[in-house]
C-alpha cells in the first residue's frame, strides 16, 4: 500500500483502499478505566475493541475476536494481497 492510502488525522488512522473496497478508520476512545479502540470498516461496520494486557492484544468484548485478525482477513479478502503481521 502506498503512503497516500494511510494517514493519521487528529489521532485517527484512516486507510482508504479505493472505491471498490472502501475506507477504514481506527480511533481511540477516552474515558472510563478501559482502553478502547473503535474500528469503522466498510465490510463489518463499526466495532469496539478493548486492550487485553495479559495477551498484549486488542480484543472484542462481544465475542473475543482479535482486531488484527479481523483487519488482516478483511483487507486480504478485499485486495487479494497477502499481509504478514
Amino acid at each position: 500500500f502506498g503512503a497516500e492510502q494511510a494517514i493519521l488525522v487528529d489521532g485517527t488512522i484512516e486507510l482508504d483502499l479505493g472505491a471498490a473496497v472502501g475506507h477504514y478508520s481506527l480511533s481511540t476512545e477516552t474515558g472510563g478505566k478501559v482502553q478502547q479502540l473503535r474500528l469503522a470498516s466498510p465490510v463489518s461496520g463499526a466495532r469496539w475493541y478493548e486492550w487485553n494486557a495479559s495477551n498484549a492484544c486488542w480484543a472484542s468484548p462481544d465475542d473475543g475476536h482479535l482486531l488484527v485478525e479481523l483487519l488482516v482477513r478483511e483487507v486480504m479478502h478485499s485486495t487479494a494481497r497477502y499481509i504478514n503481521l
